[in-house]
């Protein structure tokens, strides 16, 4: 019996110690920074950097960076402000994994004399940022120009001079989330998502701030005809207070999901539609907020490439469960698309229609409610019937205001009674 005895205290006592010892060891690493417990991480300051604000900081950037390829690792940006005098690129090469990190403080700026981008990369993977500010100070340049990206917590802006996209991305799978643009020159673009030569897909813009007096998301613009369609951009639970023309412009996509975004402030039209290249395609516009100048959405013509496609049209446009107010309009389109449906939206305080629409091909507007005192809760019309097209216009389940004015020049349309 007090052999066990004795074992048994023992056996506590070398528990407790085990304890005490673990104890101060996890403590112990509490206490350290992420990048001395990661042998991965390359500080830019043991390269050289200064991050004073004064001194160029691109050589021992790069020297870093050198490192951190070759490893497949992480550079990282202790809190300061480092100067770049000249673009840090990024050569291809899909085999290594590269992330960029910093912390409260950490802030890279392009100099007044930088006419290019900060920094450039052409990783088609695999190419990380995150905890980081960026200021473009010269007249010309993007803060990133990345073929793929991952951005995370990361704030963008550039001097009222420079009008180039504050970031711009076109690889598949990137994702900016929690980041915030602020442009400072009418005519710059917050994100442009441009096109490459493969077809990009499921991108995200996610919960995010788009601020300023320039312009949101340019969905790709494009200028050769040889370069795909991307497909799959999800552009979700982003606040948009930019002033500027536009908050989001859809030239050409397949598939595009614009959800659970609040929209104010815009000087023109919140969301454009624009028929141009192969044209956009399956959009689908649901839960947001908007509130903009000219109209909540926007349907408008644009000059395209004979060489690309004959025809170019937008078709296949869902827009369900928003909230349109204030403005001329809360929807707006003068040119002949086809297979649009408006369902489940309110509209409200437009002063010219809460739906405005001129010769759409077919078309739905359903279950809407519509408490419009200024003007039209519908004006729609369709002067001409082309041979050949089928055209359906079909009105009903919608709580209209009393100004109402529809006009339909043949097709197969059902109509619910006007007041």
């Amino acid at each position: 019996m007090k052999k066990r005895g004795f074992y048994y205290i023992s056996g506590i006592v070398i528990i407790v110690i085990l304890l005490s010892v673990l104890g101060m060891v996890f403590s112990n690493i509490a206490k350290k920074p992420v990048h001395e417990l990661e042998t991965n991480f390359f500080n830019v300051k043991d390269f050289g950097a200064v991050g004073d604000g004064k001194n160029d900081d691109a050589d021992g950037i790069n020297k870093a960076l050198e490192q951190a390829l070759k490893n497949n690792g992480t550079v990282f940006f202790p809190s300061g402000t480092y100067l770049i005098t000249s673009t840090i690129n990024i050569e291809k090469d899909d085999s290594r994994v590269l992330k960029f990190k910093g912390e409260e403080g950490t802030k890279i700026i392009g100099a007044e004399s930088l006419q290019g981008d900060i920094l450039k990369t052409d990783l088609k993977y695999n190419f990380y940022i995150s905890d980081m500010e960026f200021e473009h100070k010269g007249s010309k340049g993007s803060c990133i120009n990345s073929l793929f990206i991952y951005a995370y917590n990361c704030t963008f802006t550039a001097h009222e001079s420079n009008d180039s996209p504050l970031l711009v991305f076109l690889g598949s799978d990137c994702r900016v989330s929690r980041c915030r643009f602020e442009t400072k020159n009418p005519e710059a673009l917050a994100i442009y998502y441009t096109e490459i030569g493969n077809t990009s897909i499921n991108s995200y813009i996610i919960d995010s701030e788009i601020t300023g007096v320039g312009r949101g998301i340019m969905i790709v613009d494009r200028s050769d005809p040889n370069a795909a369609r991307p497909e799959g951009l999800k552009v979700n639970g982003n606040v948009f207070t930019n002033t500027g023309s536009s908050q989001i412009i859809i030239n050409e996509i397949l598939h595009l999901d614009i959800a659970g975004n609040t929209m104010s402030g815009c000087s023109g039209s919140a969301i454009i539609l624009r028929c141009h290249g192969y044209g956009p395609g399956g959009v689908y516009i649901s839960n947001n907020k908007i509130s903009a100048a000219e109209a909540g959405i926007k349907v408008e013509n644009k000059d395209f490439m004979d060489n690309i496609v004959k025809y170019p049209h937008i078709s296949s446009v869902f827009i369900s469960n928003n909230i349109f107010e204030t403005g001329n309009y809360g929807f707006y389109n003068d040119i002949r698309i086809k297979n649009f449906v408006i369902k489940d939206n309110y509209f409200g305080d437009h002063s010219k229609a809460g739906v405005y629409s001129k010769d759409a091909i077919s078309l739905i507007i359903t279950s809407n409610i519509f408490n419009e005192t200024k003007g039209y809760s519908l004006n729609v019309t369709l002067k001409e019937v082309v041979s050949g097209e089928l055209h359906a216009v079909i009105i009903e389940g919608n709580t209209l205001g009393r100004k109402n004015r529809v006009s339909l020049a043949g097709g197969s349309n059902i109509i619910q009674p006007l007041s």
